[in-house]
């Protein structure tokens, strides 16, 4: 059993991933992650008739990718929440290198390079 997550992201200004700094940033680094925040609820949901199981579909609420002064203080929190869910230490965030949060993942602006 599982969830599902609507393909759409939320309209007005609740869609912090709307920003021209958010396009900027993907065109120059398509494959550096941003660390969001968002509140998420329940859409709709599925059951399988068979086995009684119930998969909710969760949309987005509303997203904002965190501020350069507060990426650490997010990043802890991310790391604390894994953690206790899966009993790991640390998230897995350097799997693969093309994959990664720079070391200065607190300095700067979306969109910006990291210094060398």
């Amino acid at each position: 059993m599982g969830v599902k997550l609507k393909g759409t992201l939320p309209g007005d200004n609740t869609n912090g991933l709307g920003t021209d700094e958010v396009l900027k940033h993907f065109t120059a680094t398509p494959k550096q992650m941003l660390l969001v925040v968002a509140l998420v609820s329940a859409e709709t949901g599925e059951t399988n008739y068979d086995t009684g199981d119930h998969v909710p579909r969760l949309r987005l609420r509303h997203v904002e990718v965190v501020p350069g002064d507060q990426r650490g203080i997010a990043a802890e929190i991310l790391a604390q929440a894994h953690a206790e869910r899966t009993g790991a230490l640390m998230l897995p965030f350097e799997v693969d290198s093309e994959f990664t949060i720079p070391d200065d993942a607190g300095d700067g602006e979306p969109g910006e390079e990291p210094d060398a």
